[in-house]
């Protein structure tokens, strides 16, 4: 059983930190479902001025019913961000699917095509799971693809913090998000990084209210 913080626990913390607005996160793992895009959508209804949707799809499904997904999403529900979460999309062997797959293909061409930004783990993985499709250099190549296509390359991308960082200052779509690394935990490279050269590519980002409890829940489905 997952425990979770209510949404007017979440609204009150939000107001005690002078927090305006957060984005809202859909997420599913197999057949983990946490958040659907649905759920998404009517807690930004409601809360407009204070949540901005992120939703998500899976990208080993027909290209079509992908697409149509992503339009549904942004013109019926609101969401304004597309997460993906590379790890999850393995077959049984649990290897995860890299973001420069052609799966992922249908995806950014929507995304591009309707100014959506995609938000995608990179480094390795919460859960049990392989990180190889983690590498932010597989970004290199999408980015390179889609540069009309805003990539945020979310958690850092330890131990390739490097790499990410590079491809954000080499890509001018490509951005560096923080979510799941405290900032007294940053290595000392990235550190320099939002002090100087990448100054401009960090998106700084948290994964509060997440449990522990779901991820032992993630890693107990391996």
């Amino acid at each position: 059983m997952l425990e979770g913080m209510t949404l007017e626990t979440m609204l009150a913390e939000m107001d005690e930190a002078d927090v305006e607005i957060a984005v809202f996160s859909a997420f599913g793992y197999r057949d983990l479902h946490v958040m659907s895009n649905d759920t998404v959508g009517e807690v930004v209804r409601k809360h407009p001025d204070r949540f901005l949707g992120a939703g998500t799809v899976d990208p080993r499904k027909r290209p079509m019913e992908v697409a149509r997904e992503i339009e549904r999403m942004v013109k019926d529900l609101s969401i304004r961000i597309v997460r993906l979460e590379p790890y999850a999309y393995g077959g049984d062997d649990y290897t995860g699917l890299p973001p420069n797959d052609k799966h992922y293909w249908p995806v950014y061409l929507k995304c591009a095509e309707l100014g959506v930004p995609v938000a995608i783990q990179v480094g390795h993985t919460g859960p049990l799971l392989p990180s190889e499709c983690g590498r932010p250099i597989y970004l290199d190549e999408v980015a390179l693809a889609f540069p009309e296509l805003v990539i945020f390359g979310c958690h850092l991308g330890q131990p390739w913090h490097e790499e990410m960082m590079t491809l954000a200052w080499k890509h001018p779509n490509v951005y560096v998000e923080t979510s799941a690394r405290p900032a007294k935990f940053w290595p000392p490279e990235f550190l320099e990084y939002v002090k100087g050269w990448g100054q401009d590519k960090v998106i700084w980002a948290t994964d509060y209210p997440l449990r522990e409890n779901f991820l032992r829940a993630l890693k107990l489905r391996r």
